[in-house]
Formats: structure tokens, C-alpha cells, sequence
């Protein structure tokens, strides 16, 4: 996997871990099985791990409480990259 196949699929851990807290009245556990199947295939052993990747990165901010806007801006971003 190259850096740029890599950094969109940093992007999609971070746009699902947006979704994920942006939806927090429905039950989460779909989202962080589709995130843990991803993470691992991306060589994360664990979550601590990720998701400190994507912060560092500057790709998630838990501090900021405006989720969906987040999740907005991940996803175009992802657009972006694909095309």
C-alpha cells in the first residue's frame, strides 16, 4: 500500500469515527467493528493506536464538539483524494 492509498484510508477511520460520534443516539458497535476491520488491515493493533494516528495527523479533533461538520469536511476531503 503506497502513502496516498494509505492517507485515505486514514481519512475513512477518521470520517467513521466522526460519524460515529455525530449519531451518538444510535448504538455504536457497527461503526467500531467496521473501524476495527479497517484499522487492522492498515497494521493498527489495537484502537489506542489509530486513533492516536489520526490525532496526530490532524485529521480528528475530540475536543471539538461539532461532529457533523467534522464528518462533513472528512468526507469531501475523502472525495477529494479519490478522484
Amino acid at each position: 500500500m503506497d502513502r496516498q492509498e494509505n492517507n485515505v484510508f486514514l481519512l475513512a477511520l477518521a470520517t467513521m469515527e466522526a460519524y460515529r460520534l455525530s449519531h451518538s443516539d444510535r448504538p455504536d458497535f457497527d461503526v467500531r467493528i467496521c473501524e476495527a476491520i479497517l484499522a487492522r488491515a492498515l497494521g493498527y493493533e489495537s484502537r489506542t493506536m489509530w486513533v492516536a494516528r489520526i490525532q496526530q495527523d490532524g485529521l480528528f479533533d475530540y475536543a471539538n464538539d461539532t461532529m457533523q461538520q467534522q464528518y462533513k469536511t472528512l468526507f469531501e476531503r475523502i472525495q477529494n483524494e479519490v478522484k
